[in-house]
């Protein structure tokens, strides 16, 4: 949704992508995200609905959503999650569209990057429009810890081979990629499924089929930073939100959840209109009233 939310000027939000984009100078605006994978999604919804008591919602999906992207191995098909929804019998409302029709996104990020000034009024309706935005996204990993296994991918060349370079990530990326398919590889043929394995920067953690199963961070805006912040996390071991900042879940023009569906209908048609009716009412016994005088002057003037 490149086009929409560069020339609304509202943040951009985004799980992949070029790492130029992490330059919150440059893109003050963005907020970046961890991917997800079927499993964890298809756990943490209902959870997540059921925590409000909503069952109603609208289900937008990507075309893209449909095939693993480039950055993101691990991807949630909306079929999956549709099919659920149908099975548990929630109220839905389905959309499809095909984001592969706009790919040149270079000038929508120049656009972006030139209209996401703080100061700008049309920020500020931005801000306030993203008070009412929850976000689902993974845990983001601690990428500091990565330069500590770079050091000591160093130490080793050089400890082994007598070789001595410089951390790189072209290094790091061919021996990281070669302790993971050796970890995994070694895991697999014991016991894939059910199992956690501690990483660098964060835990890898599999269901009994084998699949990703990681926590579901929720992300609301904070009004102190102005910035997408952790307001819990669904844990799927316990099947539980944890990690709850309660200063982060406001309702806007509220004090509590909005209902799973507005009091009188989407269209506003299914309430007796409390105005309409006293008028009514008021209108007939005037009309009464008119009648009785009209009534009474008659008989006295016979």
């Amino acid at each position: 949704m490149h086009e929409p939310g560069a020339r609304s000027g509202r943040p951009f939000t985004s799980t992949g992508g070029d790492s130029k984009l992490t330059n919150r100078k440059r893109y003050p605006t963005m907020t970046i995200t961890s991917p997800l994978a079927g499993a964890d999604v298809l756990a943490a919804i209902p959870a997540f609905l059921q925590k409000f008591n909503w069952r109603t919602l609208s289900l937008m999906c990507d075309f893209m959503s449909q095939s693993p992207g480039l950055s993101n191995f691990y991807f949630t098909r909306c079929n999956e999650i549709r099919r659920y929804l149908i099975a548990h019998h929630y109220d839905h409302f389905y959309l499809q569209f095909d984001s592969t029709k706009e790919r040149a996104s270079t000038g929508y990020l120049e656009e972006l990057r030139n209209r996401s000034r703080r100061h700008q009024p049309k920020f500020q309706i931005a801000r306030r429009a993203y008070r009412s935005l929850i976000v689902l996204t993974g845990v983001s990993p601690t990428w500091k810890l990565i330069k500590n296994l770079t050091k000591s991918i160093a130490r080793t060349a050089t400890a082994l081979y007598n070789f001595t370079y410089s951390p790189e990530d072209e290094v790091f990326a061919e021996n990281y990629a070669v302790l993971l398919s050796g970890l995994a590889t070694t895991s697999f043929m014991t016991k894939f499924a059910n199992r956690t394995f501690s990483f660098a920067e964060r835990n890898y953690t599999t269901d009994s089929t084998g699949s990703k199963i990681n926590p579901v961070v929720v992300l609301r805006l904070d009004p102190m930073t102005e910035a997408m912040a952790q307001a819990m996390v669904f844990d799927h071991l316990s099947e539980e939100f944890q990690h709850i900042r309660n200063d982060l879940w406001y309702w806007v023009n509220r004090s509590s959840p909005p209902p799973d569906r507005p009091p009188c209908g989407y269209s506003n048609d299914q309430c007796e209109t409390s105005g309409v009716g006293q008028g009514i009412v008021i209108g007939l016994l005037i009309t009464f009233i008119l009648l009785l005088l009209l009534a009474a002057g008659i008989t006295l003037y016979l």
